[in-house]
């Protein structure tokens, strides 16, 4: 049976607003906000700290919502056209007054006009170098082993700009760990590897916990919120925002900022996403892969999160009710009242995604109270779903891997095998089954009812309607011109993708045996919770049947969090290893 809430759930349900505000911008569920606090409590952000809340603070700064003049449907990059989709509602363009806690175009956060040009801001005082310093901030006890945090120290920010990447967009970024500008002659006989990070979401954007994954001592670390989200401006824009972008924007990065190859791309549930699509649009740029909580964003994986007959739906029944509820869909899976939702009108995928289409209409529509108040519904499923997994922000100090058998892992000259905690094989689980035996019985699909994608060929943008939430619903304590300064990028972003999945998706069949050929050669290693009810197991074994080169490994206690003590522990292994074999 499936676990509900925790008592420290229910009580953000109390929180105001702006506090469910702030957390749902700042996490994918509890769990980025519990990390934080978890930092904090075991010392480690020191000096760093007031620079991490500030950055937490920007999330709800205000942000004006005003009728914009641009007017570009497409973008070009390095040649390449692309046919952007276009604002379901073009009166809406959201540009914001501030970044990072500061005017735009002031010598922290600016952006030339010479299109394409970067400012880069470095802090007042020289980073020392790396390489000199790590020793005495090292993450690794005495026996050099991770300590209980598993990642590596926070560090300060080398550097942080601005790129921009068409008339509309301004992408963010930040770079940690090895610095080139300040690189001494013997650094030069052990070049950095470089790494970039890829968030999740969409609309999530990226932290500098983020960076903690890997080694300062080896690797220039790159960070970037992509388009509509985190300090990229415009915040929550979805004009010229698609996956085809997306890929297009990572691959801008890597040329302005001068990197030759990615020594690893790392990404995580819509970031993997990210990542497969790059890789296999640029495998030349691209040396490793890391993905977690493998997700692929075709039809199912949307349907399981936001369709009534999906998995989470019945995972979390009463939740599913709560979130429908709330944005009037009915019973029968209609809004009353509505001919739009009648029996009549509805096609199989329309009646599935009622509620999901709903809260595209009230999250990208203009009336700002009910944005606001589909957002606080929508932060309340995501809660619910997270709850349902291994690792929650509560449990930030236990190992979910109590039982011997930690993983299942299949690596291709292996096959399938059972590791314990140590990473030692072990032959059979407590029920007596071998490995290969198992592997079927992860699947989640199997057990709800789950559709099979349709066509993506004429896939549109779909147009926003205007839409009225239940007249019973207790109202906002919020005026409509504080409601306007709150752009809830993650929950806009995320419901706009999900609702427009088969025109992101429409060039990029992730798992087509043509896709998979040109990443083939690639190393991967992908991390995935056994217990994850974000991005189930599904994907991630859907991908190792067409990539057997790719290694998987299956936390099989813990759910979707990168904070996941065991998720975390794999990852920075996966960098390390990858580490180790990049400078041999």
């Amino acid at each position: 049976m499936a676990r509900g809430w925790t008592p420290n759930h229910r009580m953000l349900l109390f929180l105001p607003l702006s506090v469910l505000v702030f957390l749902q911008e700042c996490v994918a569920g509890p769990l980025r906000f519990g990390t934080m606090q978890q930092s904090a409590r075991a010392g480690h952000l020191r000096n760093r700290q007031t620079s991490l809340i500030s950055r937490q603070i920007s999330f709800v700064a205000p942000v004006a919502v005003r009728k914009s003049s641009l007017s570009d449907d497409s973008s070009s990059f390095g040649g390449s056209k692309i046919n952007a989709p276009v604002h379901p509602n073009p009166q809406m363009a959201r540009k914001p007054i501030s970044v990072f806690g500061m005017a735009v175009g002031t010598t922290e956060n600016r952006t030339s006009q010479s299109g394409g040009a970067t400012f880069k801001a470095r802090p007042a005082q020289a980073q020392q170098n790396v390489n000199s310093t790590n020793s005495s901030v090292s993450n690794r006890d005495a026996n050099g082993t991770m300590s209980q945090t598993n990642l590596y120290p926070p560090l300060p920010r080398n550097c942080n700009g601005t790129l921009q990447v068409d008339s509309i967009h301004t992408l963010y970024y930040e770079e940690y760990g090895r610095d080139p500008a300040n690189e001494s002659e013997a650094d030069a006989l052990h070049p950095p590897l470089t790494a970039l990070f890829l968030h999740g979401g969409p609309g999530a954007g990226c932290f500098p916990n983020h960076a903690r994954f890997f080694d300062p001592a080896r690797y220039r670390i790159i960070l970037f919120d992509q388009r509509g989200c985190g300090r990229s401006a415009p915040r929550g824009e979805t004009r010229n925002n698609s996956l085809a972008h997306l890929v297009e924007d990572c691959e801008a990065l890597r040329v302005e900022l001068g990197v030759d190859k990615w020594d690893v791309v790392l990404g995580g549930s819509w970031g993997a996403t990210l990542a497969l699509a790059y890789a296999q649009e640029y495998p030349g740029s691209v040396s490793s892969i890391i993905l977690r909580g493998v997700c692929t964003f075709r039809s199912q994986e949307v349907e399981w999160l936001f369709g009534r007959d999906g998995g989470a739906s019945v995972l979390n029944p009463a939740g599913w009710k709560e979130f429908e509820d709330a944005v009037g869909i009915d019973a029968s899976g209609c809004k009353g009242g509505d001919t739009r939702y009648s029996e009549d009108n509805h096609n199989d995928l329309e009646k599935r995604r009622a509620a999901l289409h709903a809260y595209y209409d009230c999250l990208l529509g203009e009336d700002s109270l009910v944005r606001l108040q589909a957002a606080k519904s929508w932060f309340k499923w995501e809660m619910g779903i997270s709850a349902l997994a291994g690792f929650s922000g509560n449990d930030k100090d236990k190992d979910n891997s109590d039982s011997p058998i930690a993983c299942l892992q299949f690596r291709k000259r292996t096959g399938w095998e059972f590791l314990d905690k140590g990473g030692q094989h072990v032959a059979l689980n407590s029920a007596g089954q071998a490995a290969p035996d198992v592997v079927s019985s992860l699947r989640q699909w199997q057990r709800s009812s789950i559709k099979s994608p349709s066509s993506r060929n004429g896939a549109k943008i779909r147009s926003i309607q205007q839409y009225e939430l239940p007249a019973n619903l207790t109202p906002l304590n919020c005026a409509e011109d504080e409601a306007k300064q709150f752009i809830l990028a993650q929950a806009m972003l995320t419901c706009f993708y999900s609702v427009n999945d088969k025109y992101m998706m429409q060039k990029f069949d992730l798992l087509s045996k043509e896709r998979i050929e040109r990443i083939r050669h690639i190393p991967c290693i992908a991390v995935q919770g056994g217990q994850d009810t974000i991005c189930p197991i599904d994907t991630a074994l859907d991908l190792h049947t067409v990539w057997p080169e790719m290694e998987l490994r299956v936390l099989l206690a813990s759910g979707h969090s990168m904070y996941d003590p065991a998720i975390s522990r794999e990852l920075v292994r996966a960098t390390e290893r990858l580490q180790q074999e990049g400078t041999n």
